[in-house]
């Protein structure tokens, strides 16, 4: 329990096997493999995420935004 609660705070594999005493890093690799996995995938949930809301954030107001027909008349008015 201790080296997963390490390898999820960020250990490393050398600093596992240094407090475990482990001369190889197999056994290491073993737990920081599962904590980078875990790490990454809620960085990419995060990032799915963040792409989601710019996509499908509504405007605040009706007819906000830029669009085609904005512009035109934005160019007319100068």
């Amino acid at each position: 329990m201790a080296a997963t609660l390490a390898a999820n705070g960020g250990a490393t594999a050398h600093e596992l096997m240094s407090q475990f005493g482990w001369a190889n890093s197999k056994q290491a690799e073993v737990y920081t493999r599962g904590a980078d996995r875990a790490r990454l995938g809620v960085k990419s949930s995060r990032i799915v995420s963040e792409q989601l809301e710019n996509i499908l954030a509504p405007h605040p107001k009706s007819g906000e935004g830029f669009s085609a027909k904005n512009a035109a008349k934005s160019k007319a008015k100068k």
